[in-house]
């Protein structure tokens, strides 16, 4: 299954612009949006284009504590699977609501737990999308 592995498994294109805004030294808006043209894998599967948009607010809610809200959204095209045609399960759209908590350890340590909860979907043919919890450490040097 194409979808069980890591990455597409061929070379893609990727386009995409971002941008923030800062209300005050404690709080910022941001926005991003993000196209993808995948190629295809050594089994002629490519994998449907992608859409991406985000939207969003950080603030500093203590000196180590940063909170974000976002809703992020992504319209998927359907996946060619070779010469069998378009998989029918696959594409589709999805909003998110996403919340993220971040913390400044010092030195350039930061961890961040996050959370990706869809709240409105529109998928072809029999897919489940669910809850995404994301846990991740960034160091600075």
């Amino acid at each position: 299954d194409e979808h069980q592995q890591p990455g597409t498994g061929s070379t893609d294109v990727f386009g995409g612009l971002s941008g923030f805004y800062l209300l005050s030294h404690t709080s910022s808006v941001f926005g991003s949006v993000q196209i993808r043209r995948a190629g295809r894998n050594d089994f002629g599967y490519r994998y449907g284009d992608v859409r991406m948009a985000s939207v969003g607010i950080e603030r500093k809610l203590t000196e180590t504590f940063d909170g974000v809200v976002a809703l992020d959204f992504r319209d998927a095209g359907r996946d060619l699977a070779g010469e069998e045609g378009h998989d029918p399960n696959t594409g589709g759209r999805v909003l998110y609501v996403s919340p993220r908590l971040s913390r400044d350890f010092g030195r350039g340590l930061v961890g961040r737990l996050a959370v990706q909860v869809p709240v409105v979907r529109d998928l072809n043919g029999t897919q489940k999308e669910r809850t995404v919890v994301k846990v991740g450490l960034t160091w600075l040097f």
